[in-house]
This record gives C-alpha cells, sequence and structure tokens, in this order.
C-alpha cells in the first residue's frame, strides 16, 4: 500500500480477528470524556455519585502515595 501508517477506528470483532492474522499491529484502548455538570469541588462530584462508589474512589485516592505514584492536573494548553 506503500503508506507510512494505517488506522483502523472501530472495527468488528471479526475485522480485528482479521487483521491480526494479516499480520498488523493491533492497538486496544480507551478514552474517558467527563464534564464537570457545575461541580464547585471534588467532594461536589463525589456526593453526585451511590455511596459505594464514593467509597471506592476514596479508597483509590488514599492509596496513591504508598504506591510512590505523582498525580498531576493539566489543564488545556498544559497538555503536551
Amino acid at each position: 500500500m506503500n503508506v507510512s501508517s494505517l488506522h483502523i477506528t472501530f472495527p468488528s470483532e471479526g475485522e480485528f480477528s482479521k487483521l491480526k492474522d494479516s499480520g498488523l499491529l493491533q492497538r486496544i484502548g480507551l478514552q474517558y470524556h467527563w464534564t464537570n455538570r457545575n461541580y464547585k469541588c471534588f467532594d461536589d462530584f463525589l456526593m453526585d455519585l451511590k455511596q459505594p462508589k464514593r467509597k471506592n474512589i476514596r479508597q483509590e485516592r488514599k492509596k496513591i502515595p504508598a504506591q510512590n505514584l505523582e498525580m498531576k492536573r493539566l489543564r488545556g494548553d498544559e497538555i503536551k
């Protein structure tokens, strides 16, 4: 085909298998899009969720420092 790259987005399961069998590299990715519903702070967002989800998110966030991870908040032009 004489191309530098080829991207096929949203193939069916059958197409996905055929592409793999043809030797093409496969990439599986996810995107999440979030909209602020006029939350003033993170706790406002949490209060919009059911209790088990709030609890799970709070527990996950407590584990971040113990895993030696760094979390950054980037906005707009800060994202490279």
